[in-house]
C-alpha cells in the first residue's frame, strides 16, 4: 500500500490519500460534477510517497477542482458542490448555511492573487490548518507574502473529506475553527470585506455545522486563515 512519507504521521483525523481519492472517485460517480475517473492520474497516489510537511499543521490534501456548469461558473459549482459533500457531525446537531450566503459572482469571488490554483483537476495539495490563528481576515489579505497561498475552496474540501476533523473543531490553538480567506463577499455597501468560514454555533439547541460570512476586519481568537501549496511547486 502506498502511504505518505514513513517519516511523517498523519493527524488521527486525516485519512490516508488513499482513502481521500477512493472519496473523490465516489463523489465523481454520484455528483455529476463534470470530472471523470480519467481525471484522476495514475501518478496521483505516488506523489504522497514525498509529501513532507513545511509546517506542523500541514496535511496532504488530494483537491479537486470542478469545471462550470449550467449557470455556475467554475468558482460557483466547486463551492456549492463542496457545501453539498460535508457531512454534518451527526443527525442531531446538522448543518446550517447562513440564509444570506449567496453564491454568485456577485457575492463570492476569490481573493485577486489565488486565482492560480483554479484550473479544473485533481492534484496533490498540501494545507495548513492552523495557519494565521488569531489574526483577522483583513490583515492577511494586506500582507502580500502570504495572499497567493491563503485557502479558499481546499477548506470546504478537507472538510468534506475528514469529517472527524469536523467534529474535532472547539476553537483551541490545536483545533480552531478554519476561515476560508481566499474568498471575498460581497457585503453591499461595504464592498468586498465579508470573509467566509467554518464553525459550530449554539443555536435552537443544537450545534451545527455552519458556514458564515463575517466582516473580514474581526478578531476572533479561535480562528486560523489557512494557507495552502501545490506540491511539487514553489
Amino acid at each position: 500500500m502506498v502511504s505518505v512519507n514513513p517519516v511523517y504521521q498523519l493527524p488521527s483525523w486525516c485519512p490516508s490519500p488513499e482513502l481521500q481519492i477512493e472519496w473523490i472517485r465516489q463523489f465523481i460517480k454520484t455528483t455529476d460534477c463534470g470530472l471523470t475517473d480519467s481525471d484522476v492520474s495514475p501518478d496521483l497516489l505516488n506523489q504522497t510517497l514525498n509529501f513532507v510537511p513545511r509546517t506542523a499543521g500541514e496535511v496532504p490534501l488530494i483537491g479537486a477542482y470542478l469545471p462550470g456548469k449550467g449557470d455556475e461558473d467554475a468558482v460557483e459549482h466547486t463551492f456549492n458542490k463542496m457545501w453539498g459533500a460535508i457531512k454534518a457531525p451527526n443527525d442531531h446537531d446538522g448543518k446550517h448555511r447562513w440564509n444570506e450566503l449567496e453564491s454568485s459572482p456577485k457575492h463570492i469571488r476569490l481573493l485577486p492573487g489565488t486565482e492560480h490554483r483554479h484550473s479544473p483537476g485533481i492534484r496533490l495539495m498540501a494545507l495548513d490548518v492552523n495557519a494565521n490563528q488569531k489574526m483577522p481576515v483583513g490583515s492577511c489579505w494586506k500582507n502580500p507574502a502570504i495572499v497567493p497561498d491563503l485557502a479558499n475552496i481546499e477548506t470546504m474540501m478537507l472538510a468534506a473529506l475528514a469529517p472527524e476533523w469536523v467534529s474535532s473543531w472547539n476553537g483551541s490553538a490545536e483545533s480552531p475553527y478554519p476561515n476560508m480567506p481566499g474568498y471575498q463577499f460581497n457585503l453591499g455597501p461595504e464592498g468586498w470585506t465579508g470573509s467566509i468560514g467554518l464553525g459550530r454555533w449554539y443555536y435552537s439547541g443544537r450545534r451545527p455545522l455552519g458556514l458564515r460570512t463575517l466582516w473580514a476586519g474581526l478578531t476572533w481568537d479561535g480562528w486560523s486563515s489557512p494557507t495552502v501549496r501545490e506540491v511539487g511547486k514553489c
